[in-house]
């Protein structure tokens, strides 16, 4: 698996500004038991009315990625945390994705008991990016590659990891030949929990072994995803732990609204 599905959303700078010398404390490892609350339940859901089979994981991923696809707006809140000894990292992003590569995206990350904040707004031409640590502030601008929209912007916005679930669940599909299915709760609310083995050498190293992602029964709609440094989860404990809070799909904004989304004014934003 790629090196960004670990940093995901937070920004790269802000994880080497926050070094060993300012994080005096570690993360708090609480999230660890609650967000695997999961209680298995028999939903009714799993049966394929005209061949009477079941629904196989592969096949109820690539139904949650085909409702990304053909979204073209997208807001969520996206919450993350590494569970890592060296460089643990609690974070929390508002995303906001519009048609032509429109997109806005607030992250506030902590380490320990620093944080900082990282702001990029794109309005589908040009690009502006905010980086806030320790009271400074340092803010870049330019223009999205290419004359049209097309892959090389897409490319580019995720590679500041401002992008939806897609290109994850994409990836996963690549590298987890296999997914066991299973029906229940998690939050009080009915889920679908796939989960299994990332195939060796497909896993990008260290994000080898194993992972599972809890999708809404109803709308198919990712929940939460978690990843374990072993293909057996039991002999790990929980690594990455990343939660799509909020998750909609095709509100469009009106004209004000992306005025304001998608344009950055320096000095405006707080």
């Amino acid at each position: 698996m790629s090196k960004w599905l670990f940093v995901g959303v937070p920004c790269l700078t802000c994880l080497s500004f926050l070094g060993v010398g300012a994080r005096p404390r570690p993360i708090s490892d609480s999230g660890r038991v609650a967000g695997d609350s999961f209680v298995f339940q028999t939903l009714g859901f799993d049966h394929a009315a005209a061949s009477g089979r079941s629904v196989e994981g592969r096949e109820l991923l690539e139904q949650t990625c085909a409702k990304l696809r053909a979204a073209r707006w997208l807001r969520a809140t996206i919450w993350q945390r590494l569970h890592d000894a060296e460089h643990p990292y609690e974070s929390t992003a508002i995303l906001t994705l519009g048609p032509d590569h429109c997109a806005r995206m607030e992250t506030t990350l902590h380490a320990g008991a620093a944080s900082c904040q990282h702001l990029l707004v794109s309005d589908g031409h040009a690009v502006a990016e905010v980086e806030r640590f320790a009271g400074a502030e340092k803010v870049a601008g330019g223009y999205l590659p290419g004359e049209q929209p097309g892959p090389a912007r897409e490319n580019y916005l995720r590679r500041h990891g401002c992008t939806g679930p897609l290109p994850l669940l994409v990836e996963l599909q690549a590298i987890v030949p296999q997914w066991q299915v299973q029906t229940g709760a998690w939050r009080d609310r009915a889920v679908i929990r796939l989960e299994g083995a990332i195939a060796p050498g497909r896993g990008g190293g260290r994000a080898a072994g194993f992972c599972r992602v809890y999708l809404d029964a109803t709308s198919r709609l990712p929940l939460r995803l978690e990843w374990f440094k072993h293909a057996d989860p039991r002999r790990a404990p929980l690594h990455l732990e990343m939660e799509y809070r909020d998750l909609e799909l095709d509100r469009a904004l009106t004209p004000q609204e992306c005025a304001s989304a998608f344009t950055y004014v320096p000095g405006l934003e707080n």
